[in-house]
């Protein structure tokens, strides 16, 4: 049995395809399954290869030829992964979806943000005070346009309500309609709410207030906020060492991240979710071929010549290439006998 990931991997990783195929040994080649009794990672690393979503066409083969895998399965995202635990109550059905033989023990608990202690995330939970101010300033909108009143601004809405200042703040964060309050303002205050409200009705409000709502907000709107224009992952990094492990989990999403330090989260949905992540550097990655090898062969960031030799050495047979071009012809052939 191979002793370290570099003994693994030999040749050079950046080899070709074809000058890795070499199966470990003639016993492995005459039964695969002493392959894998000789190789106790090989039950992984297939376990693996068929939940890759980067796995080519040629990996995909050969295990398909093996009985080991269907269809390439979609890349997993953040908020693909929510939909999935919110979608698949049964873990067995679940472990298939994710492609993992072992489910995280606070899998739920992180991907659907549950259990929210913050006063901000439970009151929006419990009905929310914004509600009202949102019709409140739907309702003063609707009032002065129909007294043909011009120019509605937030200054207005100041001079007419008795409302609090905060309820102000947080109904000026949903209205869209309002053109000239202060968003920079807004994307400042200290309420959290505040924040979460600008962040989800106004798609181009500055892109850390909608990172911060992406990474820590609970409400299920979170999931729509990285699919929208101008959303990047850099600078998600910061999110690293918050004390909810599901920010944790979006710092995951900027390559800038400290890979090392979220491999040993004290959360075991971060610390699997980092093993499977496409940005984890090589090395790190090679590491886990043997401490975590079903993992690792998930990991979309996987050169595919490896994929390959991890084939060879489960001895999985490599699969001929299919020839396209049509049968032969000779010289002359096909030409009609009278002519």
């Amino acid at each position: 049995m191979p002793s370290s990931p570099d003994s693994l991997l030999s040749p050079a990783r950046n080899a070709a395809p074809d000058t890795v195929r070499t199966p470990t040994n003639a016993a492995a080649r005459k039964a695969p399954e002493s392959a894998l009794a000789l190789v106790p990672e090989a039950r992984g690393w297939l376990r693996g290869l068929a939940a890759n979503p980067a796995a080519p066409e040629s990996v995909r083969d050969r295990l398909r030829a093996a009985g080991r895998a269907a269809d390439a399965p979609p890349a997993l995202t953040l908020a693909g992964l929510a939909d999935a635990v919110r979608a698949t109550p049964d873990a067995a059905a679940l472990r298939v979806r994710l492609g993992t033989s072992e489910l995280p023990d606070d899998l739920a608990e992180v991907a659907l943000r549950s259990a929210p202690t913050d006063e901000e995330t439970v009151s929006r939970a419990a009905g929310a005070p914004w509600r009202e101010t949102v019709l409140w300033a739907k309702e003063t909108k609707e009032t002065k346009e129909a007294k043909g009143t011009k120019g509605f601004a937030m200054h207005d809405n100041v001079a007419v309500s008795a409302r609090s200042p905060l309820e102000r703040r947080r109904s000026a964060a949903t209205a869209i309609w309002m053109p000239d309050f202060d968003t920079a303002a807004l994307a400042a205050d200290p309420d959290f709410t505040v924040r979460m409200l600008l962040a989800w009705h106004h798609t181009y409000a500055p892109l850390a207030v909608r990172q911060e709502a992406y990474a820590t907000w609970a409400d299920p709107a979170w999931q729509q906020l990285g699919m929208r224009p101008g959303f990047r992952a850099d600078g998600l990094v910061r999110f690293a060492a918050h004390p909810r492990p599901y920010a944790r989990m979006a710092a995951l999403d900027d390559p800038a991240a400290d890979f090392a330090a979220l491999s040993a989260d004290p959360s075991p949905t971060v610390r699997w979710w980092a093993r499977r992540n496409r940005h984890l550097p090589w090395q790190q990655l090679r590491a886990l071929l043997v401490a975590h090898p079903e993992d690792a062969a998930a990991n979309p960031g996987l050169p595919p010549e490896v994929m390959h030799r991890l084939l060879d050495i489960a001895a999985i047979a490599d699969v001929p290439p299919v020839d396209t071009r049509g049968p032969s012809r000779r010289p002359g052939a096909g030409s009609s006998a009278g002519s």
